[in-house]
């Protein structure tokens, strides 16, 4: 996926996501219990999803562990992927 991107040096967030972002990576905000979130994208060309935890402010966020990959629905597997962290779900 091709992103447009704008630097901003002081901003209160690290990324900002607008809606022709959710549109074309089809997104979806999943809201799990004691207030984790994810988001789930899909890759238009392959067809692959990633899921990504999301942090609130000021928590540790970058490790060596994965986010969920998978290729369709039915099929998910744990890679390895620097600057994401398992989501507890």
């Amino acid at each position: 996926v091709y992103l447009q991107c704008h630097v901003v040096e002081t901003n209160a967030y690290e990324i900002l996501l607008g809606r022709p972002f959710f549109a074309l990576t089809t997104c979806i905000m999943n809201t799990h219990s004691h207030q984790d979130e994810t988001i789930t994208i899909t890759d238009p060309n392959s067809h692959k999803r990633l899921t990504l935890p999301t942090y609130s402010r000021g928590e540790v966020r970058y490790t060596h562990y994965a986010a969920k990959v998978s290729k369709d629905t039915a099929t998910e597997a744990q890679e390895q992927v620097e600057g994401f962290r398992p989501a507890s779900i």
